[in-house]
C-alpha cells in the first residue's frame, strides 16, 4: 500500500494494492501446520525415545531375573550333592567334637552338650542328644 497526502495531516492509504485476507492465512495455516507438525513429531520422537528407554529397562530387568533363575536352576540340581556335604560336614564336625572331648583330662573332662554351648554351636545341627550325651 502506497500512503498518499491528502489536505492537512491526514494520510490516506491507496487501494491499489489489496492482500488476499485469504492467502495470507493460507500461507500462515501452511507454515503453522509444517511447524506443528514438526513440533508434534519431536514430541513423538522424544516418546517414541521414551518408550524405548522402558523396553529396554524391562529387558535389562528380565534378563536379570533369568539370570538368576538360571543359578537356582543349577543349584537345585547339585541339591543332592549339597545334601551329601551338610551329612559329611556333620559327620566330621561330631568326630571332631568327640576327639576334642576325649584329650580333655578326665576329671575335667566337659559333656558333648558343654563343650557345643561353650564354641555356640547349635545342638540341632549337629543332633546331639544331651541326656545320652550322644549324637543321633
Amino acid at each position: 500500500m502506497q500512503p498518499q497526502k491528502v489536505e492537512g495531516d491526514s494520510i490516506k492509504y491507496s487501494t491499489a494494492t489489496t492482500i488476499d485476507p485469504c492467502a495470507y492465512h493460507k500461507t500462515m495455516n501452511k507454515a503453522g501446520t509444517q511447524d506443528t507438525q514438526t513440533c508434534m513429531r519431536k514430541q513423538e520422537i522424544g516418546d517414541l525415545l521414551a518408550e524405548k528407554q522402558k523396553l529396554q529397562d524391562v529387558i535389562d530387568q528380565n534378563e536379570e531375573k533369568l539370570r538368576r533363575l538360571n543359578l537356582i536352576k543349577h543349584h537345585k540340581a547339585d541339591l543332592s550333592k549339597l545334601q551329601q556335604l551338610i551329612v559329611k560336614w556333620q559327620q566330621v564336625s561330631q568326630q571332631v567334637l568327640l576327639q576334642l572331648q576325649e584329650r580333655a583330662p578326665a576329671d575335667q573332662r566337659p559333656t558333648l552338650g558343654q563343650l557345643m554351648d561353650h564354641m555356640g554351636i547349635d545342638e540341632n545341627i549337629l543332633q546331639l542328644d544331651r541326656e545320652q550325651d550322644c549324637f543321633n
